[in-house]
């Protein structure tokens, strides 16, 4: 049971890094005024595919990840929203914490149960 809680906040947690870093892609993008293909171009990648990519239907190689940035000349951490600079990046990354911090007690509970478990089946034998 405690794999598949991990499992599942694990998963949660980059789906919430994936859907950032999607909306960050595209944002980044517009501001810098740059086209699908202009930055498909500069991928060595057709639009079509970077489109796919903006809109997750294909999946961001690490070494595209790192092309992007140069291509923005912005930091990694940027595109995948992991620097907060405003209040909304700022309350994902709260929500992050607590998600973390939840699962951190609920594993302690667990742990505590069973301990607690074990220790009155000794009482019990001895």
């Amino acid at each position: 049971m405690k794999i598949i809680h991990i499992v599942l906040f694990y998963n949660m947690i980059n789906l919430l890094i994936m859907i950032n870093y999607l909306e960050n892609i595209k944002a980044i993008r517009a501001k810098r005024g740059f086209t699908q293909e202009f930055v498909a171009e500069k991928l060595n990648c057709d639009y079509t595919t970077y489109g796919k990519i903006e809109n997750g239907k294909t999946s961001l190689s690490v070494e595209k990840l790192i092309k992007l940035s140069e291509i923005f000349n912005i930091d990694i951490t940027e595109i995948l929203g992991l620097n907060c600079k405003n209040k909304e990046e700022k309350n994902n990354d709260n929500k992050i914490k607590i998600l973390i911090e939840i699962e951190l007690n609920k594993n302690e509970i667990n742990q505590n149960n069973i301990k607690n478990a074990l220790i009155n089946k000794i009482d019990k034998e001895l």
